[in-house]
């Protein structure tokens, strides 16, 4: 069952389907988030697993079952001959999961999972600092700096806010240096990653209410954005990173 589905169109399934993703995400909360939307698109609300773990679980794979893709990462250099070389991620589709309709043997239960999130908590583990807010222009709900982050006291979404500065430090926008995949970065371009990150966040984490503005946020720099700019790899990644650090998957 080979899926067309890239990184790029995943990036649309989920500013357009809100919902999904928190199903989603319930659901297949062992995978990325990129992999959860993929496997509940091709599944339903099945539990999906590779041949090997379905055989630890007790149950055998059926004979002509076909296996649905998933996205894998592939890491090479730009320059195999050089070691300093540039290192690169792409994602590769690959059939190698099967549904829960397509095995049988031992009885299985798929409880779907809320995953928890303290802000608190995926501050400590990320290393981030969330200072006083100082800024004089109290219509700014919050800003990003280093290693840092000021949320304002009277920010209407105060969460949202806090997700969209941290993605500012991991996506590297805070950085006054030498990071080659931020140098040449518009402004408008780093609002729809950080964004962005914030949307899936909020998604999964099912706060619905803040969805509608969020996505009209990222619409509003998304058309000055130049589109081949925008890291969606890394957006998903930084959403997973920021969910993980404040509670895990599980809830």
């Amino acid at each position: 069952m080979k899926t067309q589905y890239d990184m790029n169109s995943l990036f649309t399934e989920a500013l357009t389907k809100p919902g999904m993703l928190s199903d989603a995400y319930a659901r297949f909360y062992e995978f990325s988030i990129g992999n959860s939307i993929l496997a509940l698109m091709q599944a339903g609300n099945q539990p999906v697993a590779t041949y090997k773990r379905w055989q630890a679980l007790g149950r055998q794979v059926k004979r002509g079952a076909q296996a649905i893709s998933l996205l894998v990462p592939v890491t090479f250099k730009k320059d195999k001959d050089n070691e300093d070389s540039e290192t690169i991620t792409l994602f590769k589709s690959v059939n190698r999961w099967f549904k829960l309709e397509d095995t049988e043997g031992e009885p299985l239960s798929h409880e779907l999972k809320t995953p928890e999130f303290n802000l608190e908590q995926a501050l400590s583990a990320l290393d981030i600092e969330k200072v006083e807010f100082t800024e004089s222009n109290f219509n700014m709900q919050g800003y990003a700096y280093k290693n840092s982050i000021a949320i304002n006291p009277a920010a209407k979404y105060p969460l949202k806010t806090a997700i969209h500065e941290i993605a500012h430090v991991l996506l590297g926008h805070t950085k006054d240096t030498q990071h080659s995949d931020t140098l040449t970065l518009e402004p408008s371009v780093m609002e729809v990653e950080a964004e962005s990150v914030a949307y899936l966040v909020m998604s999964i984490l099912g706060h619905e209410q803040v969805l509608t503005e969020s996505r009209g946020y990222i619409q509003s720099w998304y058309s000055d954005a130049k589109r081949e700019k925008i890291r969606v790899s890394k957006i998903f990644g930084i959403a997973d990173k920021i969910i993980k650090a404040g509670g895990g998957k599980v809830a």
